[in-house]
């Protein structure tokens, strides 16, 4: 016979049980959430740090690209000074020789650079001059200006301009001459930023990632997309660039 006692304390028992089952459930349930939210940050950092990494890599395939496009600009500026000097009896505006090391020097760029004479009246002209006539006065140029003032020639690098002929962005890079030949004082090449445009383009992450070159004293070089409103500006005085 089952006594009053003996049933309060099994129905007792069944409220523990049900109680117990409930608590544990409720704790397997803080467990799986606690181990989703750890989960779900190692996933953020792990996410975070392959972005980190991949942007790292992005800025130095850039920064060695940029590097190597003003080193071969560099040398090929050199190369036309030093066969000058070697030559300075020729005009180096039809000289046929000279202009086949132009044309090869050209080629060998791509279509990066153009290359182009400067005389000491600030006249540029294109090689061979007679292809067109001269290109315009750039003695007010800082390319030129530059060059003129200092009492040893150095490699110039110049804020990015639109073109006169085709109205697309260059960046002209100036060298003066160890001595004048035939009246020209600077050789200069025209880095096209159309060829950066194409090749940042296809290293930039898709779809809203961006790649911008500046120089250092803040004037942006290059940005891809293309955005005309943002290049040859000056952010220096912007908090981030600080």
């Amino acid at each position: 016979m089952i006594t009053a006692r003996a049933i309060r304390a099994r129905q007792l028992v069944s409220g523990f049980e049900r109680w117990g089952l409930l608590g544990l459930a409720v704790c397997l349930l803080a467990a799986l959430w606690a181990l989703i939210v750890v989960w779900a940050t190692l996933q953020k950092d792990q996410v975070i740090a392959a972005g980190q990494r991949e942007l790292t890599q992005l800025t130095q395939a850039a920064a060695l690209q940029t590097a190597g496009m003003f080193s071969a600009v560099e040398t090929a500026l050199h190369t036309l000074d030093f066969w000058l000097t070697a030559n300075p009896d020729i005009d180096p505006r039809t000289d046929a020789h000279f202009v086949a090391l132009v044309d090869e020097l050209r080629r060998a760029a791509d279509g990066l650079i153009d290359l182009r004479l400067i005389a000491a009246n600030g006249i540029a002209t294109r090689i061979p001059a007679f292809e067109r006539s001269p290109l315009a006065d750039v003695s007010a140029q800082a390319f030129f200006t530059a060059q003129m003032e200092r009492p040893e020639p150095y490699l110039y690098i110049g804020h990015p301009a639109l073109g006169r002929a085709a109205n697309r962005w260059e960046v002209p890079v100036s060298l003066r001459l160890q001595r004048p030949v035939s009246g020209i004082v600077v050789v200069y090449a025209t880095i096209s930023l159309d060829h950066l445009f194409l090749l940042h383009e296809r290293m930039r992450l898709k779809p809203n990632g961006s790649i911008a070159l500046m120089l250092l004293d803040g004037t942006i070089f290059s940005r891809t997309p293309e955005l005309s409103v943002l290049i040859g500006k000056n952010v220096a005085d912007q908090p981030r660039f600080a």
